[in-house]
């Protein structure tokens, strides 16, 4: 939602701000509730150096809040003398930093629950099984194999060799 501001013309293509956009530019730069809000455009030029297009003319936006300055360099020609919403959205990154986080915070917290649910259902009953046989007897390692095999309920090389769990 675009909040209420004002624009009063302060010279050809400057502006100061008024209104709850004012004071949202003022909360993002850290400054004063009475530090003058002004957005303005400038043309920069850029030289050749050798090669290529000379003179080329680039547009920059600027919010500037006292001594604080606030560039949009990539403010393109067919864009609005105040190109608004690119304002917005600068004034809305804390948010969606925090709703990044937020988000992958979470996606964190359901990796781990899957890991440790992972661990429960699949790690726990092979540890499970290996405790269970290795209380009991067993005379090999082909043996130990094979009970472990019983346990999880699971064929192996073993069986199929012998023509068991075809």
């Amino acid at each position: 939602m675009t909040p209420a501001y004002t624009l009063t013309e302060a010279d050809d293509e400057q502006w100061i701000v008024t209104g709850e956009l004012a004071e949202q530019v003022r909360a993002r730069l850290g400054v004063g509730r009475h530090t003058q809000v002004e957005f303005r455009n400038e043309w920069r030029t850029e030289r050749c150096n050798g090669g290529g297009c000379c003179n080329h003319m680039s547009r920059v936006f600027i919010v500037e809040a006292g001594e604080i300055v606030k560039l949009f360099p990539d403010v393109g020609y067919d864009e609005p003398d105040v190109p608004l919403d690119q304002v917005l959205l600068w004034l809305d990154e804390p948010r969606l930093l925090e709703a990044r986080r937020a988000a992958e915070a979470k996606h964190a917290a359901q990796q781990a629950q899957a890991a440790a649910a992972f661990d429960r259902a699949v790690v726990g009953s092979i540890n499970a099984a290996i405790a269970t046989v290795e209380a009991n007897s067993y005379v090999s390692d082909e043996d130990w194999h094979d009970q472990v095999m019983d346990q999880l309920g699971v064929g192996g090389t073993r069986y199929t060799e012998r023509g068991i769990g075809e």
